[in-house]
C-alpha cells in the first residue's frame, strides 16, 4: 500500500482563552507526501504557567499514532509530536476528524487531518553506481498528461540520495527530475547490502508516482597523484593531506605498497607515521619518507585505513630515482712511499644479501677486497 498524509488541510478548534493555552502547527510546506507514515507536528505553550496535555488515542487507533502521546510544557516551551499515518485498508479519501488534545488548566484542541491510502504496484528502480565519496546522476522523467500544471514536492528516503524540493511540470509535457546519489560509505560485494532508497511524487488528483533508488558505492578514487624526481640513497620528505569526511574523529592506519625491483626484489623504502589522529571534519598533514637504493620508477601507494569502518583513502605515489651523488669525499695525506689505509663501512639496508664489486680508476689506489657480499641487518 502506498499511504498518503495530507497535511495542508488541517483545522483546528481552539475555545475560549485561557491562562494556559497551546498552539499546534503541522510544520510542513504544503502538500507533502509520505511512504507509509508520517511528519512532526509543532506544539507550543504560549500561556504563563505550565501544563499537561494529552492526545487521545483511542478514537483513531488504526489510522493514527502520536508519540509521545502525552507531556508537559513549561511556558513558552515547544516541542515536536511524531505523526505516524497507518491506515488499514485502501481508501482514496480518509478524513480523520475531532481528534482532541486534552489541556490541563485549559479547553481541549481538535484537529482534523485528511490523507489517502492506494494500491501501488512494485516501483520502477533506477540503478546507480559511483565510488565511495563521489557522485552518480540520474533523470526520472515526469509525464504530465493533464490539462493543468503540476507543482510536485518530491519525498526523498535515504541519506546518500538527493534532489530539488520542488519540481514545476507543464500541462501536457514532461520535466527531468535529477537524482544524485553521493555515498559516503562502501557497500558490500553484489547480492549483498546494498543503499536502497526512493523518492515519491504526490500529484494534484491524489495518486502518486513512486520509484525505487538503489546505489552501490564501489572503492573510492585516489585522493592525489604525484611524481617526484629523487636521487638514489638520499631520503625525501613528502607531504599529503588527509580529510576526515566524518564528524567524529578517525584513526587511520598506514598501509603502503612498494613495488619490487626486477631481479633485486624491494629496493625502496616508503615510511610513515602507522597511526594518524584526524578530528571530524578536518584536515591533517601527513609526512612520509622515501628512499630509493637503485635507479628506476617505483610506482607506490600510501593507503590511510579506519579499523573500525574499514573505510580508507589513498595516494598514489610514483618516484623516479635517479642516479646517487657522491656519498663522501675521502682525503689521503702521506709522504712520498707511504702506505695510508682508510676502512669503508657500507651497511646493506635491503632484506636480502647483496653482492657488488669495488673498483677504483686511478693506480694509485689498491682496492683489498674487489668482490663483496653484505648480508641483509
Amino acid at each position: 500500500m502506498l499511504c498518503q498524509l495530507l497535511v495542508h488541510r488541517v483545522e483546528l478548534y481552539i475555545g475560549q482563552k485561557t491562562t494556559n493555552h497551546f498552539v499546534l502547527t503541522l510544520n510542513l510546506s504544503p502538500p507533502s507526501n509520505f511512504w507509509c507514515g508520517g511528519t512532526k507536528m509543532q506544539v507550543e505553550n504560549v500561556g504563563e504557567l505550565g501544563s499537561l496535555f494529552t492526545w487521545d488515542t483511542e478514537t483513531w487507533v488504526s489510522e493514527l499514532t502520536f508519540y509521545p502521546p502525552d507531556g508537559f510544557l513549561a511556558p513558552h516551551q515547544v516541542t515536536n509530536i511524531d505523526v505516524t499515518f497507518h491506515p488499514s485498508s485502501i481508501l482514496y479519501d480518509i478524513r480523520l476528524e475531532r481528534i482532541g488534545c486534552t489541556v490541563v488548566g485549559g479547553e481541549t484542541l481538535y484537529l482534523i487531518v485528511t490523507g489517502g491510502c492506494i494500491e501501488k504496484d512494485l516501483p520502477e528502480n533506477y540503478n546507480f553506481e559511483a565510488p565511495v565519496r563521489s557522485s552518480d546522476m540520474k533523470t526520472i522523467p515526469l509525464v504530465n498528461t493533464t490539462t493543468r500544471p503540476w507543482c510536485l514536492y518530491p519525498k526523498i528516503m535515504h541519506k546518500f540520495f538527493s534532489g530539488l524540493g520542488v519540481i514545476t511540470v507543464p500541462a501536457g509535457d514532461t520535466a527531468e527530475y535529477e537524482v544524485t546519489y553521493k555515498p559516503m560509505t562502501m557497500t558490500k560485494p553484489p547480492n549483498e547490502a546494498q543503499h536502497e532508497g526512493s523518492v515519491l511524487f504526490g500529484l494534484p488528483d491524489g495518486s502518486a508516482l513512486f520509484y525505487g533508488l538503489i546505489g552501490v558505492a564501489n572503492d573510492p578514487l585516489p585522493e592525489g597523484e604525484f611524481t617526484y624526481d629523487v636521487k638514489a640513497r638520499a631520503t625525501t620528505d613528502i607531504y599529503v593531506s588527509l580529510y576526515n569526511w566524518t564528524k567524529v574523529s578517525q584513526h587511520l592506519r598506514l598501509d603502503v605498497t612498494v613495488p619490487p625491483h626486477p631481479g633485486y626484489g624491494i629496493v625502496s623504502t616508503l615510511e610513515g607515521p602507522p597511526i594518524v589522529e584526524v578530528p571530524g571534519l578536518s584536515t591533517r598533514e601527513c609526512q612520509l619518507y622515501f628512499m630509493g637504493h637503485k635507479t628506476g620508477v617505483y610506482p607506490c601507494v600510501a593507503k590511510f585505513i579506519d579499523n573500525k569502518t574499514r573505510e580508507y583513502l589513498f595516494f598514489n605515489l610514483t618516484f623516479n630515482v635517479r642516479d646517487a651523488d657522491v656519498v663522501d669525499r675521502i682525503p689521503f695525506n702521506t709522504i712520498t712511499r707511504e702506505l695510508r689505509v682508510h676502512t669503508l663501512h657500507i651497511r646493506n639496508p635491503l632484506d636480502m644479501m647483496v653482492s657488488f664489486n669495488v673498483k677504483c680508476d686511478d693506480p694509485e689506489v689498491s682496492i683489498i677486497f674487489t668482490d663483496c657480499s653484505i648480508h641483509s641487518l
